[in-house]
């Protein structure tokens, strides 16, 4: 099939807008190179029932498409091979191609979207087999983090917000999230608080947990010229986690002078 529908070959393709494939098995083709090159009217291909198995040879399979080329259909037996050449129509990194039906795959906002050359490289036929159209990409994303905090603690929602952008890539304001759920910090547990924008939703965990803090030392009677230092009445530590703590990191305030009696 190579230069099949190529504009300068024997088929004239010029003004050719739409071409009917359905019908085609391609399970045996191995060569679709230049097969739409500069093919400059489509506006669109059904590659649906493409097999492409056995295609060893791509190369400029869609060059030089042009920006009236805004829908692609491809089915679960179509790979892209790295050379196929698949333009990206504008520079713009609002404009990507996006899923339009029902693909496994999705990104976090719903959909597929990536660039020519993204979907060339991580098009897999059996979860993302769908119709992407080249369109301005919805990019509205909301990021939160999850947290540890201990009872007492002030926590308020913007604590755990990290950033927002609109479907244009546009920051948003903590202001125009909307928050739901809340911390008690009064006491332990688990809980989850829900920031949304434009039909976005992340949640972020908030776990609040007991402070274990502890220092454990025992009283001791000496007699007048007996050596002493601090460590000797320091029995133990843990941090707030219950975690173990060494003498090195315990402060120490007062000393004793084992010259005289008191």
């Amino acid at each position: 099939m190579s230069s099949m529908f190529q504009y300068g070959s024997s088929f004239n393709t010029k003004g050719l807008k739409e071409i009917n494939l359905s019908s085609f098995d391609t399970s045996k083709v191995t060569n679709m190179s230049y097969m739409f090159l500069n093919a400059g009217g489509l506006t669109g291909l059904d590659l649906s029932s493409f097999n492409t198995s056995n295609v060893a040879n791509m190369r400029g399979m869609f060059d030089f498409t042009t920006r009236d080329f805004k829908k692609l259909k491809l089915g679960s037996n179509f790979k892209f091979l790295s050379d196929a050449a698949l333009n990206d129509i504008s520079f713009s990194p609002t404009v990507k191609w996006q899923n339009v039906g029902t693909g496994t795959n999705e990104q976090p906002n719903g959909n597929f979207i990536m660039s020519s050359s993204e979907l060339m490289s991580d098009y897999d036929g059996s979860t993302m087999a769908d119709t992407y159209v080249w369109q301005p990409a919805i990019q509205t994303a909301v990021k939160v983090h999850d947290s540890t905090l201990y009872i007492g603690t002030e926590w308020k929602a913007e604590d755990n917000f990290d950033s927002a952008i609109d479907k244009d890539g546009n920051p948003v304001d903590f202001a125009d999230v909307t928050v739901e759920g809340t911390v008690d910090t009064s006491k332990t547990g688990t809980y989850e608080v829900s920031y949304s924008y434009e039909g976005v939703t992340s949640v972020a965990t908030i776990t609040v947990k007991a402070i274990q803090t502890a220092v454990n030392v025992h009283d001791s009677t000496l007699y007048i010229g007996t050596e002493w230092k601090a460590e000797d009445n320091f029995d133990s530590a843990i941090d707030k986690d219950g975690n173990p703590v060494d003498f090195a990191d315990v402060t120490v305030e007062g000393t004793v002078d084992t010259s005289k009696t008191g």
